[in-house]
């Protein structure tokens, strides 16, 4: 009775651990301006979107957060930043929608979109799976399994040119 008692246990325990969620970090490693929209240079900001598989609300969020913004000029400074985190159950999934934004002052201006890319994150038995694409001009799309995947993207629109190194942990 005992050893039943003991290995009853030992599968509760096995159960508990399969359905436990995995975290999943997305970082900018670092961005480089090869040509800026304005001539004395750019502000900038990333607008991130997720739309959970769930049915739940997205959210949508700035970083940095308004009214802050980077410096084109200060780029080299801005390493490893955090742009979204969250843990996936089993079966569930989120897309991203990652924008590049240069900031202008409203309202006589608007913002200007310089690129975009999308990242699909689903947690698959127990195991994060990706699927990255380019949302500007080329439409590069791109499958990778596994975490820790890495993207090198070059974002182009509005004159402007920007090279971005993302990595999913």
């Amino acid at each position: 009775m005992k050893k039943w008692l003991i290995a009853l246990g030992m599968m509760g325990l096995a159960t508990v651990t399969y359905a436990k969620g995995l975290t999943s970090t997305l970082y900018l490693n670092n961005l480089k301006a090869d040509k800026t929209v304005e001539k004395q240079g750019d502000e900038l900001y990333f607008a991130v979107t997720e739309f959970p598989s769930t049915g739940k609300k997205g959210s949508h969020v700035l970083i940095p957060a308004y009214p802050m913004y980077m410096q084109s000029k200060h780029l080299d400074k801005v390493k490893d930043l955090k742009l979204w985190q969250k843990t996936l159950q089993p079966g569930q999934s989120v897309e991203l929608v990652v924008s590049l934004v240069e900031h202008d002052v409203p309202p006589w201006n608007t913002d200007d979109l310089i690129g975009a890319f999308k990242l699909q994150i689903a947690n698959k038995d127990g195991k994060i799976i990706t699927r990255w694409s380019k949302m500007d001009k080329g439409n590069h799309v791109a499958q990778v399994d596994g975490q820790g995947d890495k993207k090198a993207y070059t974002l182009t629109g509005e004159g402007a040119s920007y090279q971005l190194n993302v990595e999913l942990k």
